[in-house]
């Protein structure tokens, strides 16, 4: 479980890394054939939306691996460990 915590970080590193480089990103758009600085805004937003998007799910599945390693789910309570779990899995 540490090393899914340790990778957490370093994807939440990566995202503020990579977020605080979008002029950069917007820049090699325009120089690989997306000339309209408009389309190259937009698609670098889009980017950095999506891997925000993966920050969130990673956070709440393993927010959920934790409830359900640390004995949260058992018993009747078992049943909402499973639909919580799928749903994550569904929804990605």
């Amino acid at each position: 479980m540490a090393g899914s915590v340790i990778a957490f970080g370093i994807s939440l590193l990566g995202l503020l890394i990579y977020a605080s480089c979008k002029p950069g990103l917007e820049q090699h758009l325009r120089n690989v054939g997306f000339p309209d600085p408009a389309m190259a805004a937009q698609m670098a937003g889009f980017s950095i939306r999506e891997v925000r998007l993966f920050i969130v799910f990673l956070a709440l599945t393993l927010g959920l691996l934790i409830l359900v390693m640390s004995g949260r789910f058992t018993g009747p309570r078992a049943r909402w460990g499973g639909i919580l779990l799928g749903f994550c899995w569904w929804w990605i």
